[in-house]
């Protein structure tokens, strides 16, 4: 799956694809523990220009509302594979009132019980012209 700049909207530095329903949503409390792996490339605009990497969380989960974030890196290069442990560590709520607190154990096990949408993240840097999804699947 692939996004062109032409596609974000302007000044948007989080930008997530949504990845589809019928592979991951669902009950899969079953998962946790298990490694996800994801790899992402992109492609900068080329030249001198003031852009920069972008920094906002590499995977959000989306369950019985809750929205929490995983990781907030700046990728340098133009590819990434990502791989998540699927426990409640290093993940943050995302949303207010509870915005950047850790999530806790039960809090992690409620998304996935109720998991209802899983994004990942499509823009990596300032400057870019395109994104691409190659592939996100357990390991």
């Amino acid at each position: 799956m692939s996004i062109a700049a032409d596609d974000l909207p302007f000044r948007t530095e989080d930008y997530y694809w949504l990845a589809p329903p019928l592979q991951y949503l669902a009950d899969i409390l079953t998962s946790y523990g298990q490694q996800l792996k994801m790899e992402l490339s992109w492609t900068a605009a080329r030249g001198d220009t003031s852009g920069k990497p972008t920094l906002c969380a590499d995977l959000v989960l989306v369950g019985d509302g809750l929205t929490i974030g995983l990781d907030n890196n700046a990728y340098r290069g133009t590819n990434a594979t990502i791989n998540v442990v699927l426990t409640e560590e290093g993940w943050r709520h995302m949303r207010p009132p509870m915005k950047d607190a850790p999530v806790a154990r039960a809090e992690f096990l409620r998304v996935l019980a109720g998991l209802r949408h899983v994004m990942i993240r499509a823009k990596f840097h300032t400057d870019q012209v395109e994104g691409r999804w190659v592939i996100i699947d357990f390991v």
